[in-house]
């Protein structure tokens, strides 16, 4: 095939233009003019748009016809209302039953459309095939009194002959519930007579007999209340019962209801049916018997000596005021039927069962109340309180009921003060305590039986108890008495050993210790105070006087440094101990002194004493030791010249025999040597060597 042939060209135009033409014609042609419903639409205006009803190339006419009406398509699609409910050889063929080219008069929904549904009465429709089941009232109404365009012909633009009308009641009809209720109005009323108010379920409930049978719903259900119709419905499907209380005041105690609920089938709230029923038109009418399972369940137990008593004894005669006879009473409120005899110390109102506390439920005396009863109020019984009579505390005045209530129960309201008020402003910083303020150390076994490491010594004395104090005995300070004082104290007090004392922290040893020294540290040339230590504590601690843990200014505090030999020394060797310490408790003696002689004996024999005293320090220093020190002899009667000073010490002081005042010794002379040349060298013009001596 040439394509380039203008033949073949010419002959494809020519059948596409033939095949125009003939699409356009069809489309033209017309079986007849529709109907005005029809033909008022602006794309049925003329008939000539055959596809908008018969469908085009890919749907059919059902599907053309159910594009415009949506309702119907709702309809067959939810299997719902008159189109919902026709078989398939009917739903799916709109034409059978609404043909059209008919004219614009024709009706397009007719008689025959509802024949062919089944329908050969229109007026008599039975509503119920399409879901709403008519009667009453409804049943006289005609058809245009609902579906206003029923008869129309033709439909007004925009209406719809039968659509567009709902079931529900407030579709027509005002709501007085204002949709509160949630439900269809079929629920409670029916077509009939709307004043005529069903009760579906209500036996489920509560049974409508007896009292509850004439009531109207609003009596329990009224507007506004938390029963009204609008809440029951707003509430969960399922509609839990009120119990008989909710309705009505029970003239009973809350405690019958709770117990006979425990005892029977009956639930709390609803425990009233154990004795009521509710086919009963008044709570009167039939009094049921009280067993005493039931009268238990009140709190009530109905023992001895109560099981004797006959109903009358306590409720009186019937017809009588109800509260009168049946006040509630509990089972251990044994004041209401009986008198007090201990005018009114145990308060009721507080503790409802007071008398069962001490006595027993089937007789007053004997009381129960022991010592383990005891425990609980303010004072347990313990100890030495245990050998008390009932009446040392518990007194009785004549005419007046036994004291309980307000008996003292700290110990100062019945013991003395043996600390004379001495611990008392302490007390008021501390938190009080329920069994008095002795009860901080003391317990009801023995006033003397304190636990004494546990007392706090800095807190209630106003002294710390450190070091040695520490470890000595209550008794060395608090020396005990041979016979106790008027309050039972055989403990001593410092005061009558050692005087009135300064308070608190401010007291020093001496307040307490003799001092060894005889006040020889407490001179006005000495301090006072050391680093804040004051008196013994400025060179002692409280672990022992022995010791010196800051050391001892030995210049300082006795006016003689120890230099030297003295510095290295121990104490004993100047200060001799004493297998017995005095009275004052001093365990060393005193120095013999401070000079030389008063330690150390004089080796030169007093050869350089003046005026009775020898000064060790014109040629000795206590740095060093005594031979190694150097002599000046420049500052003698015999300054040694330079042949001299070459010549040994032993050369010219040799030892001889001196006589002392106790005994004979031989000692090295250095006093009263001769000075002269001959007193050591030979004459060298000849003669006897001579040496001359001092005085002796």
């Amino acid at each position: 095939m040439n394509l380039r042939d203008p033949r073949l060209w010419i002959g494809v135009v020519t059948g596409a233009a033939v095949l125009m033409f003939g699409i356009v014609d069809t489309g033209r042609v017309s079986p007849g003019e529709v109907a005005t419903v029809h033909g008022r639409l602006s794309d049925l205006d003329g008939g000539e748009n055959c596809s908008a009803c018969h469908g085009g190339f890919r749907s059919d006419m059902v599907d053309a016809c159910l594009e415009c009406h949506e309702p119907i398509a709702t309809q067959l699609d939810g299997g719902r209302g008159l189109h919902g409910i026709l078989e398939d050889s009917l739903s799916s063929r709109c034409a059978l039953c609404h043909s059209d080219h008919h004219g614009p008069d024709f009706s397009v929904v007719n008689a025959l459309s509802f024949s062919l549904a089944g329908i050969d009465d229109v007026d008599n429709f039975d509503h119920a095939s399409i879901g709403y089941g008519m009667s009453g009232p409804h049943t006289e109404l005609d058809c245009t009194e609902c579906h206003t365009h029923a008869s129309a012909a033709p439909l007004p633009e925009g209406a719809q002959r039968y659509l567009g009308l709902e079931t529900a009641c407030a579709s027509c009809h005002d709501d007085p519930h204002r949709g509160t209720l949630g439900v269809s109005c079929a629920d409670c009323h029916v077509q009939e007579d709307f004043a005529i108010q069903l009760a579906l379920r209500h036996d489920e409930v509560l049974p409508l007999v007896g009292g509850h049978a004439e009531l109207d719903c609003l009596a329990c259900h009224a507007e506004g209340s938390p029963y009204s119709l609008e809440a029951e419905r707003s509430r969960r499907r399922e509609v839990t019962p009120r119990s008989c209380v909710e309705c009505h005041e029970s003239p009973h105690g809350a405690g019958l209801d709770a117990g006979i609920a425990l005892v029977s089938e009956f639930s709390a709230g609803n425990s009233c049916a154990a004795c009521h029923v509710s086919a009963h038109d008044s709570f009167q009418q039939a009094e049921s018997e009280v067993t005493p399972l039931l009268h238990g369940a009140s709190g009530f137990d109905l023992d001895m000596p109560h099981s004797e008593q006959s109903c009358e004894d306590c409720h009186g005669e019937p017809g009588e005021d109800f509260a009168q006879r049946f006040p509630g009473r509990e089972a251990l409120d044994c004041a209401a039927c009986h008198m007090d005899p201990h005018g009114a110390q145990f308060d009721q109102s507080v503790v409802a069962s007071a008398c069962i506390d001490c006595h027993a439920a089937t007789h007053f005396d004997p009381p129960t109340f022991g010592t383990e009863l005891h425990a609980h109020t303010r004072l347990p019984l313990e100890h030495a309180h245990l050998e008390v009579a009932c009446d040392a505390c518990h007194g009785k005045l004549a005419g007046q009921p036994r004291r309980f209530r307000a008996t003292p129960s700290r110990c100062e309201d019945c013991h003395d003060d043996s600390h004379r008020g001495a611990f008392d402003l302490v007390s008021k910083g501390l938190q009080p305590l329920d069994q008095g303020e002795c009860a901080r150390c003391h317990d009801a076994r023995a006033f003397d039986a304190v636990d004494r490491e546990a007392f706090d010594h800095s807190l209630w004395a106003g002294y710390s108890l450190q070091g040695a104090h520490a470890q000595a005995s209550c008794e060395t300070c608090h020396q005990p008495r041979s016979q106790p004082d008027a309050t039972g104290r055989r403990f001593g007090i410092i005061a009558e050993r050692h005087g009135a004392l300064p308070s608190g922290e401010g007291r020093v040893c001496a307040d307490c210790h003799d001092d060894p020294h005889l006040g020889g540290f407490d001179g006005a040339a000495l301090p006072a105070a050391v680093e804040g230590r004051v008196g013994c504590l400025r060179c002692h601690t409280q672990d022992s006087f022995r010791t010196l843990p800051h050391g001892f200014d030995h210049g300082l505090w006795t006016g003689y440094g120890l230099d030297g030999a003295h510095g290295e020394a121990s104490c004993s060797a100047c200060h001799t101990p004493l297998r017995r310490a005095e009275a004052n408790g001093r365990s060393w003696l005193a120095a013999l002194g401070s000079s030389c002689a008063d330690c150390h004996a004089d080796p030169h024999g007093g050869q350089f004493a003046k005026r009775g005293n020898t000064d060790c320090a014109a040629c000795h220093t206590p740095s060093g030791r005594f031979e190694a020190d150097a002599f000046d002899h420049q500052r003698t009667r015999f300054p040694l010249d330079a042949a001299h000073a070459k010549v040994a010490c032993a050369a010219c002081h040799e030892p001889e025999p001196f006589a002392l005042q106790t005994r004979k010794e031989e000692l090295v002379r250095y006093a009263s040597l001769g000075r002269e040349c001959v007193d050591c060298h030979a004459n060298p013009k000849g003669g006897a060597l001579r040496r001359r001596r001092g005085n002796r």
